[in-house]
């Protein structure tokens, strides 16, 4: 009883540790919300850009691109190439 106690907690500790360490507590905020909020919008895209690693697959990281790809090829087409920029 004792040694699957002990076994059950270590798990959990390992577990604890497992995920995304990127987007920790991170908000989520959809594509409506990046659209509405332009220079948030570039700030996200410089930091996904600047680990993609860590950061190309979280959900804030995919809606600012969905975001910026709806900006750059709707009919109010803005120019954000400053975002490409290094």
């Amino acid at each position: 009883m004792r040694k699957t106690l002990l076994v059950m907690i270590s798990l959990s500790s390992l577990l604890a540790g497992c995920g995304n360490k990127g987007a920790s507590m991170e908000t989520s905020r959809d594509v409506a919300w990046y659209e509405a909020h332009k220079e948030e919008l570039m700030k996200k895209i410089a930091e996904c850009k600047n680990n993609p690693g860590e950061l190309a697959a979280t959900p804030n990281c995919l809606n600012a691109q969905q975001a910026l790809h709806n900006a750059m090829s709707g009919p109010n087409t803005v120019d954000y190439s400053s975002a490409f920029k290094k």
